[in-house]
């Protein structure tokens, strides 16, 4: 039996967190972050999809040390999270794309890929499921987190020039991101925030921007894209 986590915060309810379960794609430095962040606050099963092993690289910008080098991202997640609390922890070390989504029985779908493919076909999942998918990117020290509330908000697929040409969104270049570990832990704390809104039935916020640098956060109000070839019949 699971203990809900109590915080001393007005509205709080550990029980809704408890019975949670989040998905998880990607365990780089935004998803290795956000998934020991959901631990902490209490969410009950936390599924993360990653096919990568540990390398010297990674070291400065992701939640793991020098211990772990050489393991699966996955299986060093979990071997951190399972210090934290009761959360239970399912690594999945494979391409997002190879996974069944529908055997993973998640109620809320985070992405945290640097490879616009991966965000999309995330996108694709979770308008085809109904389920609510939180799409973070980080570039340097800026980044956004977009919502997705099938039906209610816009889906990746209704501004896809947001993730082409924004400089504040993540590249979609195959080669590596520049960024700051900070960076990916702002991302994170935002996209947390968002799964807060959820659990708890508040409104949540469809796109989110920041730039660390320059010392701005800020929300914008997307309205749906009626012609979206996606999500514009729901």
């Amino acid at each position: 039996m699971k203990t809900p986590r109590h915080l001393m915060i007005k509205g709080w309810d550990g029980k809704k967190f408890s019975d949670t379960t989040v998905v998880i794609g990607g365990a780089g430095a935004v998803g290795s972050q956000l998934a020991i962040t959901l631990a902490r606050i209490g969410i009950g099963k936390i599924i993360v999809i990653d096919a990568d092993i540990l390398e010297e690289h990674n070291i400065a910008n992701q939640a793991y040390t020098r211990k772990h080098m050489g393991m699966s991202k996955v299986s060093a997640l979990k071997e951190i999270i399972g210090e934290i609390g009761d959360t239970e922890f399912v690594g999945v070390r494979a391409w997002v794309q190879d996974v069944n989504f529908e055997l993973l029985d998640a109620d809320i779908i985070l992405g945290c890929f640097d490879n616009v493919g991966a965000r999309f076909f995330l996108n694709m999942i979770a308008v085809t499921s109904g389920k609510p998918y939180i799409d973070a990117g980080v570039e340097e020290f800026s980044g956004s987190v977009r919502v997705v509330i099938p039906g209610k908000t816009p889906c990746l697929s209704c501004y896809p020039s947001l993730l082409d040409t924004n400089k504040i969104v993540a590249s979609c270049s195959t080669d590596s991101i520049p960024f700051a570990y900070f960076t990916a832990s702002y991302a994170a704390a935002l996209q947390a925030m968002q799964v807060v809104k959820i659990v708890l039935d508040k409104p949540v916020d469809s796109y989110t921007f920041f730039d660390i640098e320059r010392g701005m956060t800020d929300h914008v109000e997307l309205k749906r894209n009626e012609n979206c070839e996606l999500c514009g019949g729901i």
